[in-house]
């Protein structure tokens, strides 16, 4: 091999280790930025840079039956970020994930077991309604994740709920070693020591329900258990701990949505 061969060779190989390497920078999850802008600023943007066919696939009216799934998420519905948008959207996506957060949260939910590393890649985002013209809602939904971002909820409904389930370090070992919401689930197990052996059994479902059929009630819904109004003052302040725990994952202003 002369030297005008080798340095063809060399260029070639120079050239394709750059394509590789950019290519996987490109599928690299993007980080936060350092000053994030406010949710509903952020939706305004992806709404306003989807072409035809992301807008097809990624947006529904906003009373589409998919914004009132409350138990796994768009599975099915909305449009996989990996592959679905350009890096610049999946940088704005990012950035939605931790601005729908509170300081805290934006320590637990980035950091779960299915999301370390993939960061937003492996979700799914729906959005409901018009981010440039209220009402709206965006979902982003991964594995054990289900986030709703802007918008408030026209019904006055709550969602989520006890978030040991969405990190599965811990899993199926005594004592959840290693989990982000492990004090949700401590203050749990205080909770039920505190109940006497007849209000324990009383508390106690001998099956889970099934996740399909929890649906929404209303003021005026039955739920089997105690009522919080009926436990001792120590258990009505571990109830009122726990439901601060699970609520401390969001921003302060949608923990006060009517």
């Amino acid at each position: 091999m002369n030297r005008r061969t080798a340095l063809k060779v060399g260029a070639s190989v120079t050239f394709l280790a750059g394509t590789g390497l950019y290519g996987g920078y490109r599928l690299l999850p993007p980080g936060r930025s350092r000053t994030l802008e406010g949710v509903d600023v952020l939706a305004r943007r992806l709404y306003i840079s989807l072409d035809e066919d992301q807008r097809a696939e990624t947006c529904v009216a906003y009373d589409h039956p998919m914004r009132q799934y409350h138990n796994r998420g768009v599975w099915g519905g909305g449009r996989s970020i990996l592959f679905g948008f350009n890096r610049e959207q999946r940088s704005i996506l990012t950035d939605l994930l931790y601005a729908g957060l509170s300081e805290e949260g934006r320590e637990r939910v980035p950091e779960e077991y299915f999301s370390r590393w993939t960061g937003v890649h492996l979700m799914r985002v729906l959005i409901c309604g018009d981010p440039t013209a209220s009402p709206y809602q965006m979902i982003l939904t991964g594995t054990h994740l289900n986030l709703r971002l802007g918008g408030k909820s026209r019904e006055g409904a709550a969602f989520g709920g006890p978030q040991v389930y969405g990190d599965q370090r811990g899993n199926e070992r005594a004592g959840l070693p290693g989990n982000l919401y492990r004090d949700q689930f401590l203050l749990g197990q205080r909770l039920l020591r505190s109940l006497d052996a007849g209000r324990r059994k009383e508390a106690l479902l001998e099956d889970a329900p099934v996740q399909t059929q929890i649906e929404l009630q209303g003021r005026h819904g039955a739920f089997p258990g105690i009522s919080v109004a009926d436990l001792s003052p120590e258990g009505k302040a571990l109830a009122h701990q726990l439901v601060g725990r699970i609520f401390s994952t969001y921003p302060p202003d949608d923990e006060t949505y009517p």
